[in-house]
């Protein structure tokens, strides 16, 4: 390789779930039929050759697999990139959650002051997704990589590379990672560590143009 190289890191949101709204994070919910077939149909016939990574939950790993077959791109799962696990309150329809909306307010307002029950830290979050990141940034060393997650995941990422304060519960809701979006990384790995550049952020599927 060369002294001096850069990859791309291409971030996309899984598609709408089949699940009632909720905080969906650990339960492993299907997708929604309707939007995997739109999102199929906008799949360009040929796209440059990059490796898979995917959260091993089915939302995204249906959508990886998929891409897998019809690029032919090797494709592998990283548990370390699932969606945060909400505890007792995970997949819960928020139609269910009025009598804890108190506790829920709380959380939203300082997630690292105020966990919920039975569930991940934020700081267990963070930890975890950074580890993630890591090794997405090594697996770019010789390949631009496609990688299948969670908003979350994506949002925690980000912060990290804008050098935010992530225990703010506000930072999350700046941004705006709807599903199926994408979002674009340039990393340039040289000797003296890699040099990041955010790209593109959550840019709809529909409208983002692959470039190698």
């Amino acid at each position: 390789m060369n002294h001096s190289s850069w990859r791309t890191i291409r971030l996309m949101r899984h598609l709408k779930p089949n699940w009632p709204t909720s905080m969906l994070g650990y339960t492993d919910a299907s997708l929604d039929d309707t939007s995997l077939e739109q999102w199929t149909q906008h799949l360009p016939q040929h796209m440059p050759r990059q490796s898979l990574v995917s959260s091993p939950l089915q939302r995204c790993l249906r959508m990886a697999e998929l891409m897998s077959q019809k690029y032919h791109w090797p494709l592998q799962t990283l548990t370390s990139l699932q969606e945060m696990d909400f505890g007792r309150f995970d997949g819960m329809p928020f139609s269910d959650l009025a009598p804890h909306w108190e506790l829920l307010e709380r959380f939203w307002q300082d997630p690292f002051q105020n966990p919920l029950p039975e569930a991940e830290s934020l700081e267990q979050f963070q930890q975890r997704v950074l580890g993630a990141w890591q090794q997405l940034i090594d697996l770019s060393r010789d390949h631009d990589l496609f990688v299948v997650c969670h908003g979350g995941v994506i949002r925690n990422i980000l912060a990290h590379l804008l050098h935010a304060d992530w225990r703010q519960g506000d930072l999350y809701q700046r941004f705006t990672i709807d599903y199926g979006s994408i979002s674009e990384i340039r990393i340039w790995h040289q000797a003296s560590g890699p040099v990041f550049q955010l790209r593109r952020i959550a840019v709809p599927y529909a409208d983002y143009r692959y470039e190698s």
